[in-house]
C-alpha cells in the first residue's frame, strides 16, 4: 500500500501503469467517482494486488525470473520464512504465473473497531457494504434506543439488523441514549437518573439478553455538569449488571484535554471514574468543525492527540477507542451563519473538486484535505473531508499511542480507504 498525490497531467491510465495495478482497483480503493478524471491534489491509495484479507501475510504472483532467495530479499524477509508459510517442499522452486504467500515482516498489531450506524427506512441498502468490509468490524453501535423519564426502551432499530449483523461474525451493540426525538434531554436524563435508575438499568440488561446484543453502548449527551455524579452512579451500576450477564458496556464521550468539569457537553464526563467500569470508551474525537459553524477541519490530528493523551492519564489505553469521522462538510463561506454545512462523502467531494476543475490543498497542521469551489449561483464554498492520507495519519497515531482501536462516525457515509488501511496495517479483533 501506499500514497500517491495526484499532480498537474496524471491520468488514471498512467498511474496504473506505474503501479502496475488495474483502474477499476484504484478506482475502488478511492470510492472515485470517474474512471477518467482526476483532481490535482488527490491522495490516491495505491493498494497491495491483493487484499490481507485481516492476516499476517499478502499474496504475490511470481514472476519470470524469480527464485525464492531474490523474493525474500525484494521483501526483506527470511527465505525459510517463506518456505514454511507457503509449506513448500524440496527442491523449493517457484514457476512463473503461481500465487505464494509473503509472511509480514512484523507481527500486525491487534486491534478492535467500533462503526456507528444510523439505519433509517433504507437500512437494507448497506448490507452489501457491511458485508464486504465485515472482516474489519468487530462490532456495529447500532441507533439507536431511547429511554423515557420512567425509564422504558423504545427501539429505533430495525428487527432484523441485529441478526444479519452476527449472521456475518460482527458483534451488534445498541446505542441507549436521551435524545427525545429533537435534542439531548438533559431534564429527561436527569429525571430517569434520579427516580427510575434501576428500572431503566434493569430494562437494558434484559434488552441485551433478549435480543442477543453483546452490550450496550450509552450515548448520553447535553447533561448537567452538576449531574457527573449522579452518571458516575449510573455507570457503575449498569457496568455491573451487565458484567454479571458477560455484556460489555461502551460509551461516547465528548471530547476534552482538561477535566472542564462545570462546563457543558463536557462537563458531566469524569474521564477518571468512568474508566473504571467502561469496556469501551469511544473518544469522540471529531467536530471541530462542525454545520452550525465555520468552516474548519473537522478532525483536526493535534486536536485528537490531545484529547487522547489527557484520556491516558485518566482511564486504561485497552479500553480507549479513538473516534474518526468518515464525513466531511460543505460550507458556504459567506452564509455559514444563516445556513448549515451539508455533509459530503470523499466520492462527493472528489466529484466536486474534479467537477468544479480546482486542485485540492493539504492543511499540514491538521493532516487533512480541503478545497475551495464557486457553484453556479456565484457562492463561494470551503470543503474539509477526509481522503487516504488523513486517514492513514490517525490509524498510525492510535497505533503510536497503543489504544484498544478504532471508533467510526458513521458507517451510512461509505469511505473505501479506511478499510484498505486497516486491512494492510492492522489484524481486527472477532468476539462473536
Amino acid at each position: 500500500m501506499e500514497i500517491y498525490k495526484v499532480v498537474k497531467g496524471d491520468s488514471l491510465y498512467n498511474i496504473s501503469k506505474k503501479y502496475n495495478i488495474p483502474i477499476d482497483e484504484i478506482v475502488k480503493a478511492n470510492d472515485l467517482p470517474y474512471n477518467d478524471k482526476l483532481a490535482v491534489g488527490m491522495n490516491l491509495l495505491i493498494p497491495s494486488i491483493t487484499k490481507n484479507s485481516n492476516k499476517d501475510y499478502f499474496n504475490y504472483k511470481v514472476k519470470a525470473g524469480d527464485f525464492l532467495y531474490k523474493i525474500a530479499k525484494k521483501f526483506n524477509i527470511n527465505y525459510k520464512d517463506i518456505i514454511d508459510i507457503n509449506k513448500l517442499k524440496q527442491p523449493y522452486v517457484v514457476y512463473p504465473g503461481q500465487i505464494i504467500k509473503i509472511p509480514t515482516k512484523t507481527k500486525k498489531k491487534l486491534v478492535s473497531t467500533l462503526p456507528f450506524f444510523q439505519p433509517g427506512t433504507k437500512y437494507k441498502n448497506y448490507y452489501d457494504y457491511i458485508k464486504e468490509i465485515a472482516q474489519q468490524l468487530t462490532y456495529i453501535a447500532i441507533f439507536d434506543i431511547r429511554t423515557d423519564k420512567d425509564g422504558n426502551l423504545t427501539s429505533e432499530i430495525p428487527e432484523d439488523l441485529p441478526k444479519f449483523i452476527l449472521d456475518n461474525n460482527i458483534t451488534p451493540l445498541p446505542v441507549v441514549t436521551n435524545f427525545d426525538g429533537e435534542n439531548f434531554n438533559k431534564d429527561l436524563a436527569k429525571e430517569v437518573l434520579t427516580n427510575n435508575m434501576d428500572t431503566l438499568i434493569n430494562n437494558i440488561v434484559d434488552l441485551t439478553v433478549k435480543q442477543n446484543y453483546g452490550g450496550v453502548i450509552l450515548d448520553f449527551e447535553n447533561l448537567y455538569p452538576k449531574d457527573r455524579y449522579l452518571f458516575n452512579n449510573f455507570v457503575k451500576k449498569l457496568s455491573e449488571k451487565l458484567h454479571e450477564k458477560n455484556k460489555v458496556l461502551g460509551m461516547a464521550i465528548a471530547p476534552k484535554w482538561q477535566d472542564w468539569s462545570d462546563r457543558p457537553w463536557v462537563g458531566f464526563f469524569d474521564y477518571e471514574e468512568l474508566g473504571k467500569y467502561l469496556d469501551i470508551a469511544y473518544l469522540m474525537t471529531y467536530e471541530w468543525g462542525w454545520v452550525g459553524g465555520d468552516p474548519q477541519p473537522i478532525a483536526p490530528l493535534p486536536n485528537m492527540k490531545k484529547v487522547i493523551d489527557y484520556a491516558l492519564t485518566k482511564m486504561p489505553n485497552n479500553i480507549i477507542y479513538m473516534g474518526m469521522n468518515l464525513y466531511g462538510y460543505d460550507w458556504l463561506i459567506h452564509k455559514y451563519k444563516q445556513e448549515t454545512a451539508k455533509t459530503v462523502t470523499l466520492k462527493n467531494a472528489y466529484k466536486l473538486a474534479i467537477d468544479n476543475n480546482v486542485q485540492i490543498l493539504w492543511n499540514d497542521k491538521s493532516k487533512t484535505p480541503y478545497f475551495r469551489y464557486t457553484d453556479e449561483k456565484g457562492d463561494l464554498h470551503e470543503v474539509h473531508f477526509e481522503d487516504a492520507l488523513s486517514q492513514l495519519y490517525k490509524h498510525e497515531l492510535a497505533k503510536q499511542l497503543d489504544l484498544e482501536g478504532f471508533g467510526y462516525w458513521v458507517l451510512n457515509t461509505k469511505i473505501a480507504p479506511t478499510w484498505y488501511i486497516l486491512d494492510e496495517l492492522f489484524k481486527v479483533r472477532k468476539v462473536t
